[in-house]
């Protein structure tokens, strides 16, 4: 089945690179997601589930970026959950930057990670 790959900001973009390249349980994307051209891919892997994160006024958010992934993951079978947070940090989840922590986001998106990973388990 594979290992969840994941990553927050750039780091998102590796995770879908993995994603393309090895066989994978899942992707989890944290404030970062790409359009598969980005990096040369041509299609998402069939029927692997992702989850994308964001803060809804993230400075790098790029809507269609995040619409042009979930497009290919749906066409390929896929599960994608797109959850926005109502914040302004790009790694609000991170409580050593004040200026973009936000506490409760980040324990409402852990708790969302948690379960996407349990369920990949079974």
């Amino acid at each position: 089945m594979g290992f969840i790959a994941a990553g927050f900001s750039n780091g998102a973009g590796m995770a879908e690179h993995v994603a393309t390249e090895r066989p994978v349980a899942g992707a989890i994307l944290l404030s970062g997601a790409l359009p598969l051209e980005m990096f040369g891919a041509q299609q998402w892997p069939r029927g692997v589930s992702a989850q994308i994160h964001y803060a809804v006024d993230d400075p790098f958010r790029r809507q269609e970026a995040i619409d042009a992934l979930a497009a290919s993951i749906r066409s390929a079978n896929g599960g994608v959950e797109i959850f926005d947070y109502p914040c302004i940090g790009h790694l609000f989840t991170d409580p050593t930057l004040p200026e973009e922590f936000y506490r409760d986001s980040a324990e409402t998106l852990w708790a969302r990670v948690l379960d996407f990973c349990g369920s990949r388990g079974r």
